[in-house]
């Protein structure tokens, strides 16, 4: 998986979400930055989010499963290959053929830009968790989504190079990248964090400011992309629930 694929799944990763959330209701086998950073995306990102209840069914072997988490007011979900625990009020969704096409129609319709960015419901349904904070109100849902890219046994070895590619792959693709650090641990396995600012538009067209915080997290196998959107007037307030959130995070 070169590198250049990395950067485009990971903005995949946060637009699908930053969608959903917006409408109402070289030569090595690596991931490539350009297709990381577009993986940060893929959770949809126009404002009024496609609230979880009307989005159709999800199959049963894709739900990852609940249970309660040691912290109080917090669930544990375990997917495929991992686990992350989440605050009990949000909701998580599976994503199939018929939810990912129904996200990626309403983000053709509210924002054709990043529609093009994600490119198609399969690069949404890629995800392996979306989860939705309970809507307040209309305008933008806080959400999640998890995305792991098997690295095929190629490691990345070099993860501030990564790091600094996809910083720039984001820029080209209009995200302001307000800090970048490569050189945490999560899981006990090497990570990185990025937090980005893009805008969205709520269903009525207003403009919203949105912050993602996302992560890299890279295994032997693997490399796992965690990505947490939320309006910047509630960065403040969601900052420490990521941070859990993601510390929580297991993969096998």
């Amino acid at each position: 998986m070169r590198l250049a694929r990395v950067g485009r799944i990971w903005l995949i990763g946060g637009v699908a979400l930053l969608g959903a959330a917006c409408q109402g209701g070289a030569g090595t086998a690596r991931p490539s930055p350009e297709t990381v950073a577009r993986a940060t995306i893929a959770a949809p990102a126009t404002a009024t989010p496609l609230p979880p209840a009307r989005l159709p069914a999800p199959h049963p072997t894709a739900t990852p499963t609940a249970t309660p988490a040691q912290d109080s007011g917090w669930t544990l979900h375990e997917g495929p290959g991992f686990s992350v625990s989440l605050p009990e009020d949000w909701q998580v969704q599976a994503m199939d053929e018929a939810k990912a096409a129904a996200l990626f129609e309403s983000l053709r319709r509210t924002d054709p830009h990043l529609a093009g960015i994600v490119s198609s419901p399969e690069a949404i349904r890629a995800s392996v968790l979306l989860a939705f904070a309970p809507p307040d109100g209309p305008g933008f849902t806080d959400n999640a989504s998890i995305r792991r890219m098997p690295l095929s046994g190629q490691e990345v070895a070099d993860l501030q190079g990564t790091v600094t590619a996809v910083r720039a792959e984001l820029g080209k693709l209009g995200f302001s990248v307000l800090s970048a650090e490569s050189d945490l641990r999560m899981a006990d396995v090497p990570a990185a964090r990025l937090i980005s600012a893009t805008s969205g538009r709520t269903a009525a067209g207003e403009t919203v400011d949105l912050r993602t915080h996302q992560y890299l997290v890279a295994t032997r196998d693997d490399l796992w992309i965690l990505a947490y959107t939320t309006v910047a007037d509630r960065e403040e307030t969601m900052r420490p629930v990521f941070e859990q959130s993601a510390a929580t995070f297991r993969p096998e």
